[in-house]
């Protein structure tokens, strides 16, 4: 018979016992970050960044990322946001890149205009994984706004 390394076994149940823990771990939200001036300032900063980013998913997830920080932050300046996110809306490569980041213009600067409290405090329960049922269910709003003009 083989040898049983111990060692390894002990390792491989200590590694598994360890991922859920990962699982359980806190993401830091946007709420928390709206309570820090400076570091709000520093992450409007890595928006625009990331705006600008050769990577497509880097660029859908800044645009939601962003969205969700104006609807939690509306007292903050996002002008250079909406700048970026216009040029994205004719600029970009893909074609749902550019429509997102045309949502993403209208709704951050129009944010009020489009959206009751009741629709903010429910877009603002979107998570990361959920990214396409929000960006679909801005549209909608925006949508209906439209057709009632």
């Amino acid at each position: 018979m083989k040898k049983i390394n111990w060692r390894f076994v002990f390792a491989a149940i200590v590694l598994l016992g360890l991922f859920p823990l990962h699982g359980q771990a806190t993401q830091r939200s946007a709420a928390s970050v709206v309570k820090e001036p400076r570091k709000l300032s520093t992450v409007l900063r890595n928006y625009n960044n990331c705006l600008r980013a050769e990577v497509e998913g880097v660029v859908e997830s800044a645009i939601f990322h962003t969205i969700i920080l104006r609807l939690k932050a509306p007292q903050e300046d996002y002008s250079k946001l909406i700048a970026e996110l216009q040029r994205l809306s004719f600029a970009a490569g893909n074609p749902r890149l550019r429509y997102q980041a045309f949502l993403g213009a209208t709704l951050l600067a129009n944010a009020e205009q489009f959206l009751d409290a009741g629709q903010t405090k429910h877009l603002q329960t979107f998570t990361d994984d959920r990214r396409a049922e929000f960006f679909a269910e801005i549209a909608t709003l925006l949508e209906n706004q439209f057709a009632d003009l």
